[in-house]
């Protein structure tokens, strides 16, 4: 039996200022996830640090990742009560729970490819031919940047 491939692709194009301030905001939902905030001082830091806490993220439920391009004297706001925000930023790259776990990010000159993937695979035990049923998802995300 062949095995379903499921796959998307993105392209995504933001003028950076490498220069900038830029935060990354985990917000809880209806869920948890294991990240926070932090805060970098310019993007090479972002290119540097962001892959592994993308590779290392654990959530449950709902919940998102959002990468925002900021002002150094920049402030957080709370959306609906609990959702956090810089009250003026520029959304640069987000992932969710809806997304595929990250498996790779590719960094260069002009783009950060983000790649996930995800195998789910279920027992089938009203078959008598195939025991296993298998999809695979692959989600490309291509930030270009000016």
């Amino acid at each position: 039996m062949k095995t379903p491939i499921y796959y998307t692709e993105r392209t995504y194009t933001r003028k950076i200022n490498p220069t900038a301030n830029f935060i990354l905001i985990g917000n809880n939902i209806d869920g948890f996830v294991d990240f926070q905030f932090r805060e970098f001082k310019n993007f090479e830091l972002v290119k540097d640090e962001l892959p592994d806490i993308l590779y290392n993220i654990k959530g449950y439920g709902e919940w998102d990742l959002k990468l925002y391009q900021v002002n150094s004297a920049h402030s957080l706001a709370k959306k609906y009560g609990y959702y956090k925000i810089p009250k003026k930023g520029k959304l640069i790259y987000s992932h969710s729970y809806m997304d595929c776990p990250v498996k790779d990010v590719q960094i260069k000159a002009k783009s950060i490819l983000f790649i996930g993937c995800q195998l789910d695979v279920e027992e089938n035990w009203l078959s008598e031919e195939v025991f296993y049923e298998k999809d695979l998802m692959i989600e490309i995300t291509k930030l270009n940047i000016n």
